[in-house]
C-alpha cells in the first residue's frame, strides 16, 4: 500500500487548467507596466559613451591604482626598514644592559666580601673582652 497522495485528473479537468495556465502566462506577457502618475520622459541623449571612453577611463584607473600600489610598496619597505632599525636597536641595548648587569656583579661582588670581613671584625670586636 503506498502512503503517498495521489492526484487524479480527468482529461476535462487537465485541460482546462493547461487553458488557464496558457491564458495567464500569455496576458501576462503582453501586459504593459506603467509607472504612475506621470510616464517617464524619453529623449534622445546629448552625448553616449562609446567603447573607446569605456577603454581609455579603465586604463586611468588601472594607472592610478598601479600608482597607488607602487606607494603602498614603499610606504611598506620604508616601514620595514624602520622597524628593522628598532630591532637592531632593542637588540643592542639589550646587550648594554647584559653588559651593565655583568660589570654589576663584578663591582658588587667585591663590596659583598668587603661587608662580610667588616662585620667579621666588628663581631670580633663585639666578643673581645673589655
Amino acid at each position: 500500500m503506498d502512503d503517498g497522495i495521489q492526484l487524479v485528473l480527468g482529461g476535462g479537468t487537465a485541460g482546462a487548467l493547461i487553458t488557464m495556465l496558457g491564458n495567464w502566462l500569455i496576458s501576462k506577457s503582453t501586459r504593459r507596466n506603467r509607472i504612475e502618475p506621470q510616464p517617464l520622459e524619453i529623449k534622445p541623449a546629448e552625448q553616449y559613451v562609446r567603447c573607446t571612453d569605456c577603454v581609455e577611463h579603465r586604463r586611468v584607473i588601472e594607472s592610478h591604482h598601479e600608482e597607488l600600489a607602487e606607494e603602498v610598496r614603499g610606504e611598506r619597505k620604508a616601514l620595514q626598514e624602520l622597524l628593522t632599525g628598532i630591532r637592531k636597536q632593542l637588540t643592542h641595548n639589550d646587550e648594554k644592559a647584559e653588559e651593565r648587569s655583568v660589570n654589576l656583579h663584578h663591582r658588587i661582588d667585591p663590596l659583598i666580601e668587603a661587608v662580610g670581613r667588616l662585620k667579621g671584625r666588628v663581631d670580633d670586636h663585639i666578643r673581645a673582652p673589655h
